[in-house]
C-alpha cells in the first residue's frame, strides 16, 4: 500500500508541480520517499526524489520520537524552494495557451491514500494491478 500526502505547489515555477510522499506500508525496512514532479516538455516529466530514513529501532512513532525529521524536511523544502525552471519559448507559448484556454486550471490541494491493488474500470480482477515504482 502506498500513501500519498498533501499535494503542494512548488515555489513559483512557470508550470504546475506536485510534491508528495510515498509511504511504504507493511514493509518493515522500506524507506519513505518524498517526490516532486513537474513537466519540462509536452511529453516529458521531471522527477526529483528524496529517500530518507531514521536509523534506529522501533515502529514509525517510536522512531519519530528518537530522531526528528524536522531537519530533513527543512533541507528538502530548501532544495525544492531553490528550483528555477526557465521554459523554452516554444514551451512557454504552450503553457500560456493552456492557461488562456483553461483559466481555472488548478491542482487538487489534497489526494487521499490509495488502496492497492486498484480495481480496473472494467472491474476485471484478473487484470494486473497498478504499481508504482519508486526510484
Amino acid at each position: 500500500m502506498v500513501s500519498f500526502g498533501q499535494v503542494l505547489g512548488v515555489n513559483d515555477l512557470p508550470v504546475f508541480a506536485a510534491k508528495f510522499n510515498v509511504q511504504p506500508v507493511n514493509h518493515r525496512n522500506a524507506t519513505p520517499v518524498h517526490k516532486c514532479l513537474f513537466p519540462v516538455g509536452e511529453h516529458y516529466l521531471a522527477e526529483i526524489s528524496f529517500r530518507y530514513s531514521q536509523n534506529c529501532s522501533g515502529n514509525r512513532e517510536e522512531k519519530d520520537q528518537k530522531v526528528s525529521l524536522k531537519p530533513i524536511w527543512e533541507l528538502i523544502n530548501s532544495i525544492l524552494d531553490s528550483l528555477i525552471l526557465t521554459l523554452s519559448p516554444e514551451n512557454q507559448a504552450k503553457v500560456d495557451q493552456l492557461k488562456a484556454e483553461c483559466p481555472d486550471y488548478t491542482l487538487s490541494e489534497s489526494f487521499p491514500p490509495l488502496t492497492w491493488p486498484v480495481e480496473t474500470p472494467s472491474g476485471d480482477a484478473s487484470a494486473e494491478p497498478l504499481k508504482i515504482h519508486a526510484s
